[in-house]
């Protein structure tokens, strides 16, 4: 819990900074005394229903301007509620003009889905909005928030998963214990607040349309046991302030911590009364909330977890100890334990597998404990033995009697019975731990020491003539089952490069580079996915707001380029900018920007330049959009195909000609369907 003492009690026992919290304006709430329950709530809802909203989004007058005043701590520093992660605002940002934090969304907790999508005042109101850790806010979707049972994904300090809502179970999310009361008091506000409003679909899990108690019995019940469990704290006063600096209403669940009982707890049957309800903070033993980093063992091969626990007061420093416990309850610390620290999360190692620990954070006011945590428990389990490779399958394509680019297979193992291992592959397929290798030495079979980071070795299609060849890789060591890696080679006259995207893997918008088959790319707002408008299985999916680019160059240059690209699903708007660098790049040549996608189709260009060169796909048009591309090839750059016969006649002038198979000629004289300018034209 984070239960403060009275400010003046604060002021004299600790020597860090302390901010005094404002009054609430006089006559704020001058009309809310008397009422009772319903009543009482639709009487708040009347002083706090009007508010001057900050337009939606980042930049001057927007919501990630209003973050700054509301969200930012330790110097620059961005205030997740969702995920332990740091994040910074940009460079410059200030109260007038900034935008958002990278990696960051902007979070609705009562998403907009709930009463129909209208971006309304609710949309954009700060109260109902919170920075947020992308991933996570995308896991959590338009959940409702409860207690989850059967968790998904668990970055902790936020849960989504399945859990009990009343009578039934659906998707739910649920907070870290040191939020949960700051988050059942912005519910209770968002349903006094906006209780005139409709509730549908996923809402309807905690919802219910009226005006009293707008909230499903389970839900209050568990709101306001954790607006018991965790009351309001500094952190929340100031936030309110900030809000009502810039909106002009107030959140009076943080005002008055006891107000919600009124409304659905244990004192529905009182009236209220401004003058005796409670502005101030139980004047119980200060506590505050301790947690692992994510609520598991950080890692059970080092041997180590982060113990973490949330911030007490700015300055402050931090005793931690860490210890056993006896049959009897008995505590022995850690060797070394306890420590002083003025962090507030700290590396713990040295310990043991099949061993539970305990660790408790304090804070002394010279030799006197004036606060400390709950005891938090970490259970380090039995060693599993781990033997692991990546990736899981393999493509390769190259042309006739050349090497295909050899690719890097990583093997993770730990606690097995051997620390070698064993790599054999089919014939054609090769291995070594060089990629540069001379021909003779690479062979079939490879053993190697692995280790938990990591131990890397290379697979490559040896030369051979064209066709497609299947085969597998086999990793063994004692005592687990074998990996396999599943191999798949293209050799093919017009695929010196091509690029289909069924290798490599990346699952999420953010920033990253990814190891593909022909290339090792960087994908901002970008991932690997699968859709209708693919090929085969997996295609690569870019916002509007999405670069992809090659990160190693291909030799031999390109004559042409072909990929197939369109809308993702049911989006349309987005716009596709391809460029290409010959200087590893350095700089970069627009080759053509498509405006518009009708279907799912394959697109050529012409780009005849020698040497190494790289490619960039860049999305554009209407926000939010995306577009999937997926089978990138690009031929080597040599002379003119050359085909000996007359000139062609004036009806084949007027632009470069390429066969269907993505080759450049300079006199078609064979008949047949060509490609110039994009598009097809016929020769007899």
């Amino acid at each position: 819990m984070k239960i403060y003492r009275h400010l003046i009690l604060l002021v004299t026992m600790f020597c860090c900074i302390c901010s005094s919290w404002a009054d609430i304006p006089q006559d704020y709430y001058k009309n809310v005394n008397g009422k009772k329950k319903a009543e009482l709530k639709s009487a708040f809802r009347n002083v706090i229903k009007t508010a001057t909203v900050l337009d939606y989004g980042g930049g001057a007058g927007k919501t990630w301007s209003g973050f700054y005043v509301t969200d930012r701590y330790n110097g620059n520093q961005v205030r997740d509620r969702y995920s332990y992660e740091v994040f910074y605002f940009p460079s410059g940002s200030s109260a007038q003009n900034t935008s958002a934090a990278n990696g960051m969304n902007i979070e609705h907790s009562f998403p907009k889905s709930w009463w129909g999508g209208t971006e309304n005042q609710a949309y954009k109101d700060l109260f109902n909005l919170m920075p947020c850790e992308k991933n996570i806010n995308s896991a959590k979707s338009n959940y409702a928030m409860g207690v989850v049972s059967n968790v998904r994904t668990n970055n902790g300090c936020t849960k989504v998963g399945t859990g009990s809502a009343g009578s039934k179970s659906c998707n739910l999310w649920e907070p870290a214990d040191e939020w949960k009361g700051d988050f059942a008091r912005n519910y209770f506000y968002m349903v006094t607040t906006y209780s005139n409003l409709t509730w549908k679909g996923e809402g309807l899990n905690m919802l219910q349309n009226d005006e009293w108690p707008t909230l499903q019995p389970w839900a209050y019940q568990l709101f306001l046991k954790w607006n018991r469990q965790d009351p309001v704290d500094a952190i929340e006063k100031e936030r309110n302030e900030a809000v009502y600096g810039i909106q002009g209403n107030r959140n009076p669940f943080i005002d008055f911590p006891n107000l919600a009982e009124y409304i659905w707890g244990d004192s529905t049957d009182v009236a209220f009364n401004l003058s005796t309800a409670s502005t101030d903070i139980p004047d119980d033993e200060y506590d505050f909330t301790a947690y692992p980093a994510a609520e598991i063992v950080s890692s059970i091969y080092s041997k180590r977890f982060d113990a973490s626990w949330s911030k007490y007061q700015d300055g402050c420093e931090y005793t931690l100890d860490v210890y056993e416990k006896d049959s009897n309850g008995r505590k022995t610390s850690l060797n070394g334990y306890p420590v002083t620290t003025s962090g507030n999360t700290y590396r713990v190692t040295g310990v043991n597998t099949e061993t539970t620990y305990y660790y408790k954070v304090y804070v002394y006011n010279g030799t006197q404990v004036v606060a400390q945590s709950n005891e938090v428990r970490v259970d380090f389990p039995a060693l599993t033995p781990v033997f692991s490779v990546s990736p899981g399958r393999i493509t390769f394509a190259t042309t006739p009697g050349v090497a295909s680019e050899a690719v890097a297979v990583t093997v993770n193992m730990y606690a097995t019975a051997e620390k070698k291992f064993t790599a054999v592959v089919q014939d054609p397929y090769e291995v070594s731990d060089d990629p540069d290798a001379d021909d003779e030495d690479w062979s079939k079979m490879i053993t190697l020491i692995g280790s938990s980071t990591g131990t890397s070795f290379y697979v490559r299609l040896s030369a051979q003539d064209e066709g497609e060849y299947t085969g597998v890789m086999t990793l063994s060591t004692k005592g687990v089952d074998d990996c396999v890696v599943a191999l798949l080679g293209s050799v093919d006259e017009q695929k010196p490069f091509f690029e289909d995207f069924e290798t490599g893997s990346k699952g999420s918008y953010a920033a990253a580079e990814v190891k593909c088959a022909a290339a090792t790319w960087w994908m901002s707002d970008a991932l690997l996915g699968k859709d209708a408008n693919n090929n085969i299985a997996t295609s690569l999916r870019i916002k509007s707001t999405g670069v992809v680019e090659m990160r190693n160059d291909k030799t031999g240059g390109c004559d042409s380029l072909w990929f197939y690209a369109g809308n993702y699903n049911n989006d349309s708007g987005a716009t596709l900018t391809v460029s290409y660098s010959l200087d590893s790049g350095q700089t970069w040549t627009e080759l053509t920007t498509l405006q518009t996608f009708e279907g799912w189709k394959r697109y050529g260009f012409a780009i005849q330049q020698p040497g190494n060169i790289r490619l960039q796909f860049r999305g554009g048009g209407a926000s939010g959009k995306r577009l999937n591309i997926d089978d990138i090839q690009m031929s080597n750059y040599d002379e003119e195909t050359g085909f000996s016969g007359p000139t062609p006649n004036p009806s084949r002038n007027g632009g470069e000609v390429y066969d269907l198979s993505g080759r450049r000629v300079t006199a078609p004289h064979k008949p047949g369907i060509y490609i110039r300018n994009g598009k097809k034209i016929f020769v007899r």
